[in-house]
Order: C-alpha cells, then structure tokens, then sequence
C-alpha cells in the first residue's frame, strides 16, 4: 500500500470570518487579511512538492489556491465540489452563534445537515485519496470539510468546534498509508 502525504489547507479570511457569520455555500471572496494569509500561506508552502491540488469551487478556496499555485505552476488543480463548506441553508449569514446548540443531525432549512456533508466528503476521500495514486497532495477547503476529514483520519466522530479548531489560513499535514483509512458513515 503507497503511503500518501496530505496537506488539509483552509482559505484565507473573509468578510464573514471576521464577522463571525456563517458562510455556508455563499460564493464570498477573501477580504484584504485573506488574500495576505493566502499569501503567506503560499510562502509556506512553496518549497513542498505536490501531485495535484484539490480545492473547493467556491471563490475564497479559489483565490487561496491561486497564491498557492504562484510556486506550484504545473500542479495540476481539480475543483471538486464535494469539498464545499456545508450548505446552511436560511442560516447563511446569520451569526455563527445561531447554529452553535444544534446537532450534527439537524438540517437548516434549503441546507445540508453535517451527516450530509460527511457523506459527500467521505466520497472525495474514496474517489480521489484512496483510489487515486498521487502520494503528496493538497487539499483547500471550508471549516466543515476539514473537521470531517481530520474527524476520519484522527477516528473520532466529533465535529466539534471546542475540540477541533480550524483557523483561516491554517494547514495540517497528515501521513498515512491508508491501511487505518476506514471511512464509516453513521
């Protein structure tokens, strides 16, 4: 089994973050401290070799790839929409606190709930980390998308924003050989 080296990338900040709003699937663009993240992010990043990048369609992951590529022009890029952040249907914009006591199970009316978007990320885990043969590979996405991809590879269940934070800009290296990699749906 080929080992893999997974770089888990979040965007930059936006209006919203610093807000503290909920983003949802909203198509927001970094802000002025966004694209410096991305920027610096980009710096740190430029000395590591990567097969290809994966990354949100949504306009900030966009933006923070686009400093990220800078120093990785011939990485191919895939936009996948399985890795967009969790529709949160009427509650996009709303404080974040509004959805702070609801459970994983709850689903936002015209959204998506986190047992959704577990299943959706799941399947861009199998279809193009477990199943593809690229071994060093970056992924930049949403808060949701992250907390469900460290929640499979760390095995634990939680979402939980107390015991995974994910701060803008931020990213984790994960090394695996995929032997533990079980993705489990409840």
């Amino acid at each position: 089994m080929m080992s893999k080296t997974i770089y888990l990338a979040r965007h930059g900040e936006t209006e919203y973050n610093r807000l503290q709003k909920i983003t949802g699937q909203l198509d927001i663009p970094l802000n002025d401290v966004g694209l410096e993240q991305a920027m610096m992010m980009s710096l740190s990043l430029k000395d590591v070799y990567f097969d290809i990048i994966y990354c949100s369609p949504l306009k900030r992951s966009r933006q923070t790839v686009a400093e990220i590529k800078k120093f990785h022009k011939g990485v191919p890029v895939v936009f996948d929409s399985r890795l967009k952040e969790c529709n949160a249907g009427v509650m996009e914009g709303e404080s974040c606190t509004t959805m702070a006591d609801y459970t994983e199970k709850f689903t936002p009316r015209g959204g998506e709930s986190f047992y959704h978007l577990r299943g959706r990320v799941r399947d861009f885990l199998t279809d193009q980390i477990y199943a593809k043969h690229f071994e060093n590979i970056l992924i930049v996405s949403h808060g949701g998308p992250i907390k469900v991809i460290r929640s499979f590879f760390e095995n634990t269940d939680t979402l939980s924003e107390k015991e995974m934070s994910i701060k803008n800009a931020h990213y984790w290296i994960i090394k695996t050989d995929l032997k533990a990699l079980t993705i489990h749906m409840k």
